[in-house]
């Protein structure tokens, strides 16, 4: 029973040795770049002119363009084994790379008084905490998943007024692969998939018809496709 138990010691210690030895184990970090696509929704627009000839609270409807335009994503964290084959990551994603002030919003009255404003909304500092479960094909290519927690500190306006609230939070989702290449150096392409809460922005400010106040609900979903290079230290 002695032998029989150190054997098997023996061999969950080897075991184990063999999974901290492998490629995959460790910290890494790692530079993708790639293509971004964000589309926001706007709903329960209104405005109210606080003084003047058409002073009182207006509904209202708007439209925001999508983005598509340049990614660039840094990426650092941990890899650890589970088994031989299957691991469990954790990693913080960072966002680089601001999306553009094209999404223009165009915001019309829905009653008898006819209006335009026109605002942006730009996202920017947008962060990933993330969970990531792997499985290793062999020796030197992984896939693996992503699953998470993501924020932005959003720049929004309405007609010059910017929201004094920022942040805005959701989810990421995300597929991707990595290969090495030579040493810790490997190569990845991955694509995310962000789902954003509704948030409620409110502003103050001048406009063409004179002093206002206005609060918007503005969600966005939208994903990115990246390519890259990384490091596993």
């Amino acid at each position: 029973m002695k032998i029989k138990a150190s054997l098997l010691v023996i061999a969950t210690l080897f075991s184990s040795a063999a999974m901290a030895q492998s490629a995959f184990v460790g910290f890494y970090g790692q530079v993708g770049i790639g293509y971004n696509d964000l589309l926001p929704k706007a709903d329960n627009v209104s405005a109210t002119i606080v003084n003047g000839p058409y002073a009182g609270k207006y509904s209202r409807t708007s439209t925001l363009d999508s983005t598509s335009e340049f990614a660039g994503v840094i990426t650092l964290g941990y890899m650890a084994p589970i088994s031989d084959k299957f691991y469990l990551g954790l990693g913080v994603d960072y966002s680089f790379i601001p999306s553009g002030n094209n999404n223009i919003m165009t915001v019309g009255t829905t009653g008898s008084l006819n209006s335009t404003y026109k605002s942006t909304y730009k996202v920017l500092n947008q962060m990933n905490i993330f969970l990531s479960p792997a499985y290793a094909i062999d020796k030197e290519k992984l896939i693996y998943g992503k699953i998470g927690y993501s924020q932005s500190d959003n720049d929004f306006d309405f007609a010059g007024a910017e929201s004094p609230n920022h942040i805005a939070t959701g989810y990421v989702f995300g597929i991707g692969y990595k290969q090495f290449i030579k040493g810790g150096w490997y190569g990845f392409a991955e694509g995310n998939y962000f789902l954003y809460d509704s948030k409620t922005y409110s502003f103050s400010g001048v406009g063409p018809l004179g002093s206002f106040t206005a609060s918007q609900n503005v969600r966005f979903n939208g994903y990115n496709l990246l390519v890259g290079v990384g490091y596993k230290f």
